[in-house]
């Protein structure tokens, strides 16, 4: 995995098969703004998790609150983040109705 970068796929919704790239720290919210702003899907939390990186990899971590996220390393098998967890090429984010696949 690129280091300094994270490459995303979304999986669903209007954006399904769009790929987004990470530089820096970014919100998973249903509003404000940045690559991963979703306004048409109003179960997203404002916001729903946080993605970062730190040394030399990339984590996510939820914001708390009534929302959900979640993180998979295969389709059938997600799992609640409840703290920050280490993102892995293969990994799915799901939150809401929103998928992601961990590109790398």
């Amino acid at each position: 995995m690129n280091k300094s970068k994270l490459t995303l796929e979304i999986l669903s919704g209007p954006l399904d098969g769009y790929v987004v790239t990470l530089e820096n720290e970014t919100q998973l919210s249903r509003s404000g703004e940045g690559a991963l702003v979703f306004p048409w899907d109003t179960e997203l939390g404002e916001p729903q998790a946080l993605i970062f990186p730190e040394a030399n990899d990339w984590f996510i971590q939820t914001k708390g609150g009534i929302h959900r996220t979640y993180l998979s390393k295969t389709p059938n098998n997600f799992e609640k983040v409840e703290d920050k967890r280490l993102l892995s090429p293969g990994n799915i984010i799901k939150a809401s109705t929103e998928c992601f696949l961990v590109r790398g």
